[in-house]
């Protein structure tokens, strides 16, 4: 009866999560990649942006779940939308793992339980549940692995070999699985198990440093450049090119001093309580948010101290490597998702220290519930697409059936502009030389500002484009006049 529950359980997390799937164009920028290289994968192409003219070859993507999704795509060919169903059972399975573990740990599982809840009906996990990102694939991933571990540290099998590959395979999804595994070293070191502590973490060490010394033969990047976390790490600005210049060291503390101070004050509280992204930074009403921040960041700050106490060692290392993405030139609660069942467990233990009585605590996590099940309603099981992406798509789809064979493309999101336009794609320009990338024969499309995060290229490219409207035919305008294509025909 307990397992036709749990199974039930999960069941009902993989139905909130498929109901939430939707189309969902231009794709949001990573998942194209990966889609693009993993496409060039079952081509035969190895790790290259076949979108791009002259095909380059793939600095950024992550290999284990790009060599996943190649192999899906040489087997089902492309179809997102099977992409987006395993995403979700991922997920889904990552709620056994998880419950499972928890049932091995010293607090009391109802607590467990309904932190689980929490967290898989939470709005950002439900969205991210179905990407075709790393996402999914890491928070089963790393669900298994802890699984594992505590297996393996209770004497049980499968074995230490399935800890190693799967914590690898986690690593190699997102080289945050780094805070994973440093602390099954560190366990297994303090078990004086010196043996198994240098392979876990010298397996993926290997892995990764083979991984870069092929990034660094086919790139001009520096060795540590595959993925953004290192290459990106003393940019002055997420998203923004080198040659916007770097950060010295003191900066670098300053920002992510001032990014933890983000995170406690306005990711946390946006991740939690879904009403609260609503409110305008420096509004009347901000001053909520941050103290709603504040007083989620302690109550979950308790919650860690008291697991710790519990001597469960395992999950609170990981959080506590984990704070380590504040060093990351970006924050938001992406950050966030892959590490949020811990977050709500500390959070509900934390309230259970604080207030004493369940009931009450059951009523406040029960808010929470019924906040994460308005958000799921508002902003998954009947999402549409804004009209801008709308707007964006269809004159993608007219440059598809409109534009030369051989046509250069430029848009904001090159991949999606490839899978739609089926022309060669590049991005905008992250600087002021969007001269450089513009040929004869290339086609400009311009969105609305709008359509995704505002960001420094946006200027540089409408302060190109006007500056030198004698340079740009405007050939396509959307019937909602959000987006507009532009081809390029600079004087002879």
């Amino acid at each position: 009866m307990r397992n036709l529950i749990l199974f039930l359980c999960v069941l009902l997390v993989f139905i909130l999560i498929f109901l939430s799937i939707h189309e969902l164009y231009p794709l949001e920028g990573d998942d194209g990649r990966y889609l693009v290289v993993a496409q060039s994968l079952s081509l035969g192409k190895g790790f290259t942006l076949i979108n791009a003219p002259l095909e380059p070859p793939d600095t950024r993507v992550m290999p284990f779940y790009t060599v996943l999704l190649g192999g899906l795509i040489k087997i089902f060919g492309v179809n997102f939308f099977l992409f987006r169903v395993v995403s979700a059972f991922l997920v889904s399975l990552a709620a056994l793992f998880l419950f499972l573990t928890y049932k091995k740990l010293d607090f009391d599982i109802k607590i467990g339980i309904f932190s689980l809840v929490l967290f898989f009906t939470n709005v950002y996990t439900v969205y991210s549940g179905w990407q075709i990102l790393t996402e999914p694939i890491f928070i089963f991933l790393s669900a298994l692995s802890i699984y594992l571990m505590h297996l393996y540290l209770e004497k049980k099998k499968p074995g230490f070999f399935w800890v190693v590959f799967v914590s690898s395979a986690c690593f190699l999804c997102r080289y945050v699985g780094i805070f994973l595994i440093i602390p099954f070293a560190i366990i297994l070191a303090w078990k004086r198990d010196f043996k198994k502590a240098v392979i876990i973490s010298g397996v993926p060490f290997i892995l990764f440093c083979l991984w870069n010394m092929r990034t660094f033969l086919v790139s001009s990047g520096p060795f540590f450049y595959s993925g953004t976390y290192f290459e990106e790490l003393l940019h002055k600005g997420d998203y923004i090119s080198n040659k916007a210049g770097w950060i010295n060291i003191f900066e670098l503390l300053r920002r992510s001093v001032y990014y933890f101070v983000v995170y406690l004050l306005d990711v946390v509280p946006d991740y939690i309580i879904y009403p609260l992204k609503f409110l305008a930074p420096y509004s009347l009403l901000w001053p909520i948010k941050l103290v709603s921040g504040f007083a989620l960041s302690t109550v979950t700050l308790i919650g860690f101290i008291y697991c710790l106490l519990r001597k469960n060692i395992l999950i609170c290392l990981y959080f506590l490597f984990y704070l380590a993405i504040i060093f990351i030139p970006a924050y938001g609660v992406r950050y966030l998702v892959v590490v949020g069942f811990l977050v709500y467990l500390f959070l509900a233990l934390g309230l259970v220290k604080i207030i004493k009585n369940k009931k009450v605590v059951s009523f406040v996590l029960g808010i929470f519930l019924f906040l994460n099940l308005w958000g799921d309603l508002k902003e998954n099981l009947f999402y549409k697409n804004a009209p801008e992406l709308e707007s964006y798509k269809r004159a993608l789809l007219w440059a598809k059936d409109n534009l030369p064979d051989d046509a250069l493309v430029i848009a904001k999101k090159s991949f999606s502009a490839w899978w739609l336009a089926k022309r060669k794609t590049l991005d905008y320009p992250e600087n002021s030389e969007l001269g450089v990338y513009l040929g004869k024969g290339s086609y400009l499309v311009m969105d609305s500002r709008d359509i995704l995060s505002r960001r420094e290229r946006d200027v540089f490219l409408r302060s190109f484009v006007y500056g030198h409207k004698n340079y740009f035919k405007e050939i396509y305008v959307a019937p909602d006049g959000l987006t507009k294509i532009f081809k390029y025909e600079p004087e002879a």
